[in-house]
C-alpha cells in the first residue's frame, strides 16, 4: 500500500511542470515590401527589422504572442503606422507617428501583443508609409519571440490521469481482498 503511494507521488511529480513553449523562425515567413528603403529589412530566426511599406505574413498555428518595437522617422502630419491583421481582417494599429508622440525619433518602447487565446490561421505584421511617396522618412518595426504553444497536454494532465488510474486500482484492490 505504501509503495503504491509512494510511487505514484513519485509519477506525478516526475509530471508536473510547465508547458514549454516554442518560438516561430521568421525566415520561413513571407516578406512583402514596396519599400524604396528595402534594404534596411533583416529578417532572421527569432527577430525582424522592417522599414515602412513592408509586412511579414505567415500560416501560424497556436500562437500567443509576440514583442514589437515602433520607432518614428516621421512627424504626425505624415502619420506612418505598425499594424497586425488576423486572417485577412481589418488592421489593428500596433503604434503610430502620433501615438509615439509624433516627432521624428519617437518610439513605442518594447511591447507584447498577446493573443487572449493562442491564435491559429493567417497572421500578417507589418508597417505602413503615409503620405511620403519619397520614402525619405521610412518609420521602423522591429518584432521578436513570436512564441506558439504546443497542442501537447500540460505535464500535469498525464499526472492526474495516473493518479486517478492509482486511486481506481486502489479502490479495486481493496474491494477484491474485502470480498476474500
Amino acid at each position: 500500500m505504501k509503495k503504491i503511494a509512494l510511487s505514484l507521488a513519485l509519477v506525478g511529480l516526475f509530471l508536473s511542470g510547465s508547458a514549454q513553449a516554442a518560438t516561430e523562425d521568421l525566415t520561413g515567413w513571407t516578406l512583402s515590401s514596396t519599400s524604396a528603403a528595402a534594404s534596411l529589412i533583416n529578417v532572421s530566426s527569432n527577430a525582424a527589422h522592417l522599414v515602412t511599406d513592408s509586412s511579414l505574413t505567415s500560416t501560424v498555428t497556436n500562437l500567443s504572442s509576440f514583442d514589437w518595437f515602433f520607432t518614428s522617422r516621421d512627424s504626425g502630419t505624415y502619420n506612418d503606422y505598425a499594424y497586425v491583421t488576423l486572417d485577412g481582417g481589418a488592421q489593428v494599429v500596433l503604434s503610430s507617428v502620433d501615438l509615439v508622440g509624433g516627432n521624428s525619433g519617437d518610439t513605442s518602447g518594447w511591447n507584447t501583443y498577446t493573443f487572449a487565446t493562442p491564435f491559429s490561421g493567417t497572421l500578417s505584421i507589418g508597417i505602413v508609409n503615409v503620405n511620403d511617396p519619397s520614402m525619405t522618412y521610412a518609420s521602423e518595426l522591429d518584432i521578436k519571440n513570436v512564441t506558439d504553444v504546443s497542442a501537447v497536454p500540460e505535464p500535469e494532465t498525464y499526472g492526474m490521469l495516473l493518479a486517478g488510474l492509482g486511486v481506481l486500482a486502489l479502490a479495486r484492490r481493496r474491494k477484491v481482498a474485502r470480498a476474500t
